[in-house]
């Protein structure tokens, strides 16, 4: 089972060019950032990034969309024994553990922004200090960061670190989505399947007939070289005949993109638990927002910040809610016009036009 390039399985344009900018940024004692939409493959090309460096050192991964809050500078930079409740030992974060390797940030535009300060320092400095502790501690390492999110967008909406961007976005690699990439998409199906089949104990399917690989070549693939892996496999598993057809990938593919579009994204999955806990904290403390800040383990100014948004979102839900009623009255209104009908004005209204003002009664006397 042949690759193209390190790890790679795809021969295309976009992809050739994504293999020169790994080979070019490979040496290059820089920070770099791999953006693309899920499941195109961004952890593959950090490691081939690495591997072409020379591979020495660890390979350290941390999802940031995974940390809770609370515990983000610990998992970054480590914390001692004490330094909080539960802390019962010395804990070495993936800064340290990546010394001398590559660290590897997956989804780093969920790291909130005052821990984006202390990753700047540390990539800058290669210095660090853990939670609790007094002692500067020393890291080099290789940065490679990831995320499916446009970060010049968060910059402009104070939810990333401008300077963090600079510094990330000197070397950036992106990675197209798997619709975009042409004769990859049997390429790579073909090679998942040969890899099941290899992995199997029974025998399985050889290929796909004409119609599955045209069918293949039109889909769209909302959840990219995940979702074309995932399906091969299952459609693999219940062929009985030499081939896979496009019925049973159809069936297939439809099922998980079915399950695919129930899934709410992960930031949306976030900001809805935290408005929540947002919600309760300030029931608990009855509209005490510094107590509340001090339960969600946030500072006030953090907590303030997050109604002014919910504020905000709020009132932006109750304008589109008014402008689509005025849109549908407006409509309406325009209909009844346009087949003769003229609205009646409500009684005890005057008729004076718009904007004029009533008159005054005259003085007695007066003529």
């Amino acid at each position: 089972m042949s690759r193209d390039f390190v790890s790679f399985v795809g021969r295309s344009k976009v992809m050739r060019g994504v293999y020169h900018q790994i080979q070019a940024f490979a040496s290059a004692p820089i920070p770099v950032l791999i953006t693309g939409e899920s499941g195109t493959g961004k952890e593959l090309a950090a490691q081939a990034l690495r591997e072409l460096a020379g591979g020495g050192g660890p390979f350290e991964v941390t999802n940031c969309a995974e940390l809770p809050e609370t515990l983000i500078d610990s998992e970054l930079f480590g914390h001692v024994k004490g330094a909080f409740t539960g802390a019962i030992k010395n804990h070495h974060g993936v800064v340290r553990r990546a010394d001398g390797g590559v660290l590897f940030l997956d989804e780093i535009a969920e790291l909130p922004v005052y821990s984006q300060a202390k990753l700047l320092r540390c990539i800058e400095t290669g210095r660090f200090r853990p939670v609790g502790g007094e002692r500067v501690r020393q890291s080099r390492f290789r940065l490679v960061a990831a995320t499916n999110r446009d970060l010049e967008l968060l910059v402009d909406q104070g939810e990333f670190r401008e300077d963090l961007r600079y510094r990330l976005g000197a070397a950036t690699i992106h990675m197209p989505a798997l619709r975009d990439r042409g004769e990859d998409v049997t390429l790579l199906a073909e090679f998942f399947l040969r890899r099941y089949v290899a992995r199997s104990s029974a025998s399985g399917p050889s290929g796909f007939d004409e119609d599955a690989v045209a069918w293949l070549m039109h889909y769209d693939w909302p959840g990219n070289v995940r979702e074309l892996r995932n399906g091969v496999e299952t459609a693999a598993a219940i062929t009985s005949g030499p081939l896979i057809t496009a019925v049973v990938l159809r069936d297939v593919l439809h099922q998980e993109s079915t399950l695919l579009s129930r899934v709410p994204t992960l930031e949306a999955a976030l900001a809805k638990a935290e408005r929540r806990a947002i919600e309760t904290a300030l029931r608990a403390t009855r509209g005490n927002r510094e107590r509340a800040a001090q339960l969600l383990h946030v500072s006030p100014a953090t907590l303030y910040r997050k109604l002014a948004a919910m504020r905000t979102e709020e009132f932006e839900r109750t304008l589109d809610v008014r402008n689509g009623k005025k849109s549908e009255t407006a409509r309406a209104a325009k209909k009844d016009g346009a087949n003769g009908h003229v609205a009646k004005r409500p009684r005890g209204l005057d008729a004076r036009p718009a904007g004029s003002e009533p008159r005054e009664p005259a003085p007695r006397g007066s003529v």
